[in-house]
């Protein structure tokens, strides 16, 4: 997923968790099921827009709002 600081975006499975994105950062991956390389795990931290609370989530847990 292509996210930028100042877009919109929501939880897929918990829809009601929607805000705007504040962080963009990669987290290694440390375990894995298969042989070879391991890639880094993109998280996006976003602050709610009803509560003003930060959430941090995977990037693949999230949605894109356009508008």
């Amino acid at each position: 997923m292509n996210v930028r600081v100042g877009e919109r975006v929501e939880a897929l499975y918990q829809m009601s968790l929607r805000g705007e994105v504040t962080k963009v950062f990669y987290v290694p991956v440390t375990a894995g099921t298969g042989p070879g390389t391991f890639s880094k795990r993109m998280m996006i931290t976003f602050v709610h827009e009803k509560d003003g609370t930060e959430h941090t989530m995977r990037a693949q847990d999230l949605r894109k709002i356009r508008e």
